[in-house]
């Protein structure tokens, strides 16, 4: 395995958390999950924010937690802000989405349809802690959800999550072998553009991330993202993004923003609990 595949796996397994550590965050049966099911990508934009903008926005009786002590680091962001004592104190940042060939929201079954397209997941979450109790720092606090389909967002606002929509697009580019990979929310765009079938790695560790977060009326919720994929792989190209929103903003801010791995294959789930 080439050095850069082994930093491509290592900052998959950045994300993998020993399983029984998820159960216990989610602290006791869901009340509400997520389902997807026959996984056709999994990928994470990890990224640095500065603390002033973090503090700003988390809600009250949470605190962010700089990159200094977070422990759910992405190698690829320690090695390059190693030993830069300002990018050390940032608050570490992750964007990630999911595609299935369905998702099951609650007991709401949605399935990708005739077009193919997969249905979609994502979330956007900062480094950070409750105020009371035992510290942690490996875990994320959940700032926005957003999906491809409305049938996942009814029942997921019932049960108090507030969910986006958003849109997505994976086309070749012309006269060339690259691939474009586009995820649009509102005014923002998410954009990438490379190869994204590359020489692929087994992944055998089970991926359970911690998450919080406070949904409607104010309700505190612990959550996980788990799940087994099969494969992952390293894509090379180049991100973009555009847009003012806070998530924009806070990705053109930061002095990092890393691409990676792809992962698919099997399935994967978000449990809420409270």
């Amino acid at each position: 395995m080439t050095p850069r595949r082994r930093w491509a796996l290592a900052a998959l397994l950045a994300l993998l958390a020993v399983p029984g550590r998820a159960e216990a965050q989610a602290g006791g049966a869901p009340v509400f999950s997520w389902v997807v099911t026959d996984l056709k990508m999994g990928i994470c934009v990890d990224f640095l924010i500065d603390p002033a903008v973090a503090r700003g926005l988390v809600p009250e009786g949470y605190r962010v937690v700089p990159a200094t002590h977070s422990t759910g680091l992405s190698p690829i962001v320690a090695r390059e802000i190693a030993g830069d004592s300002v990018h050390l104190a940032w608050i570490p940042s992750r964007y990630c989405v999911l595609e299935g060939a369905s998702v099951t929201a609650g007991d709401q079954f949605v399935t990708s349809g005739k077009d193919s397209v997969p249905v979609m997941l994502a979330y956007w979450g900062i480094a950070a802690d409750r105020n009371e109790g035992e510290p942690r720092f490996d875990q994320l606090f959940a700032l926005q959800f957003w999906t491809s389909d409305w049938h996942v967002q009814k029942p997921s606002q019932d049960a108090f999550i507030q969910v986006a929509t958003l849109k997505r697009s994976l086309t070749k580019v012309p006269e060339s072998i690259n691939d474009r990979y586009e995820i649009r929310m509102g005014k923002t765009s998410i954009s990438w553009e490379g190869q994204l079938r590359r020489d692929s790695t087994a992944v055998t560790t089970p991926l359970a991330a911690p998450l919080l977060y406070v949904g409607l009326r104010a309700i505190h919720f612990s959550a996980s993202v788990t799940g087994q994929p099969a494969w992952s792989r390293n894509p090379a190209g180049v991100l973009q993004v555009t847009g003012k929103d806070d998530l924009a903003q806070a990705m053109q801010a930061s002095p990092i923003r890393h691409f990676g791995p792809v992962f698919w294959g099997g399935n994967a789930r978000v449990d809420f609990s409270r």
